[in-house]
């Protein structure tokens, strides 16, 4: 992630009695796990190196703050709280994905019904509900592009289903 929120009172309040080098292994350790988005490996000295700890104090500063504010999970350092505001941002994400995608979807329709004359191109039918059709459909291969998508009727899509119009017609 390149971002997250950063609560200061809810931090201030959370790490008051943390020392000036506790305070600073943990702002690390948090950065690092953002970044990353995934817990820290169980090796404590490879967590330390992840983080520049290199002074005996740091060390023992990343140990005391790995001890109070994560959890040793299957082989990994957790933290719940960043856990739960990345999955959190990955739904957002991927919500913001889907939207993109429908209104990528919108303009390919709008684009097809057009080009196609807004008639059925299977039928010729005018007039009734149209939907998008591919031509050679994506359970085979075929993409989501206007070249690959016609407009056609309700029937005309349903009938011909999974197969290229080749095959539909020729049934």
């Amino acid at each position: 992630m390149n971002y997250y929120e950063h609560h200061i009172g809810d931090y201030a309040e959370a790490t008051l009695h943390l020392s000036f080098v506790e305070d600073a292994a943990y702002s690390r350790l948090i950065r690092k796990y953002y970044a990353e988005e995934k817990p820290l490996p169980a090796d404590l000295k490879a967590v330390q190196r992840l983080v520049g700890a290199r002074t005996k104090e740091e060390k023992q500063a990343v140990d005391v703050i790995l001890a109070e504010f994560f959890q040793l999970v299957d082989g990994a350092w957790i933290n719940r709280r960043a856990e739960e505001e990345i999955r959190r941002e990955r739904k957002k994400r991927a919500a913001l994905k889907d939207l993109q995608e429908r209104d990528e979807y919108r303009k390919f329709r709008d684009l097809v019904l057009g080009r196609d004359g807004h008639t059925c191109v299977y039928c010729g039918v005018t007039g009734v509900p149209l939907q998008l059709d591919h031509v050679i459909p994506r359970s085979r291969g075929g993409a989501d592009t206007p070249d690959n998508l016609v407009a056609c009727c309700r029937p005309c899509n349903t009938s011909k289903g999974a197969k290229t119009p080749e095959e539909w017609v020729r049934k």
